[in-house]
């Protein structure tokens, strides 16, 4: 433990380093904001619409849109924003549908003699997820509310861009760096070794990764939030546009959750890639 948190203060006390991570802090965030900003008018249109809508019951809401869809067809702006309303309205309104269509789908697959019977790889796999969307019962709210906030962050790819690119960055400082000036190898010749020292090496650029991870999710959270409104994390991830495939009973919260672990996971891999390629022979 002591030569893991020895390495982790090495890396951290390190300006290089900190100067590395603000860089990217900022140029991701001015990435995202200069997204945002690039539609600030249906942005606004979108947000006084839902502060009418929002207060409303579901079927109230639903007339009220349509009616402003009426009225509104021939303005871009208000109408884009519609548009937007629309789809946070039928993700909400639509999904048992789009439930029973799952079902639709198996049933009609059932008719084509390739699916036919359990031998099928492909059709064990459409019965599996049928009985799952058949089985399944949400226990969190379905609700219209401002999602684009949150559809904006799950997509932001660029966060994950600057991300691996700090993950090549500390591999180099950790390992290369120290290998071109000696200093690794005479660290294998002390008593914690390659034992010990590899794996604290490994884990120090990993829990950095993890924690620039979480602390960037919880950065674009926020920023995402201040343009858009915070809606509740406790309605389903259904209500989502574009997530009725979640085939769990799962609020938005606990989506995140797994979205974050599953991230995590991903960039395990990466740096056991990154490590090994850039560890000396």
């Amino acid at each position: 433990m002591n030569i893991f948190l020895y390495e982790w203060k090495k890396v951290w006390k390190n300006g290089a380093v900190l100067k590395v991570v603000l860089l990217f802090l900022m140029l991701s965030a001015a990435i995202f904001w200069a997204d945002t900003a690039m539609d600030s008018e249906i942005r606004t249109a979108y947000l006084d619409c839902h502060k009418t809508l929002d207060s409303l019951p579901a079927d109230e809401a639903a007339d009220l849109l349509n009616a402003f869809t009426l009225t509104d067809e021939t303005d871009y702006i208000k109408g884009h924003a519609l548009e937007l309303i629309h789809s946070e309205m039928d993700s909400v309104t639509g999904y048992e549908d789009y439930r029973q269509s799952i079902q639709n789908r198996y049933t009609q697959s059932q008719k084509i003699s390739v699916f036919q019977g359990t031998a099928s790889g492909q059709n064990q796999y459409m019965q599996r997820i049928a009985e799952r969307y058949k089985k399944l019962t949400l226990h969190f709210p379905l609700t219209l509310q401002p999602y684009q906030g949150i559809r904006k962050l799950m997509e932001f790819y660029p966060a994950d861009l600057f991300t691996v690119i700090l993950l090549i960055y500390l591999t180099s400082i950790v390992f290369i760096q120290e290998q071109r000036s000696g200093q690794y190898a005479f660290s294998l010749t002390t008593k914690n070794g390659q034992r010990r020292l590899y794996p604290a090496k490994f884990l120090t650029v990993y829990f950095s990764i993890i924690v620039y991870l979480l602390l960037t999710f919880l950065f674009y959270f926020v920023l995402s939030g201040f343009l858009y409104g915070f809606p509740s994390m406790t309605a389903a991830i259904q209500s989502i546009p574009g997530y009725h495939a979640v085939p769990y009973d799962w609020n938005i919260l606990t989506y995140f959750c797994v979205f974050l672990l599953l991230k995590s996971f991903a960039f395990f891999i990466l740096t056991s890639l990154a490590v090994f390629f850039g560890t000396p022979p």
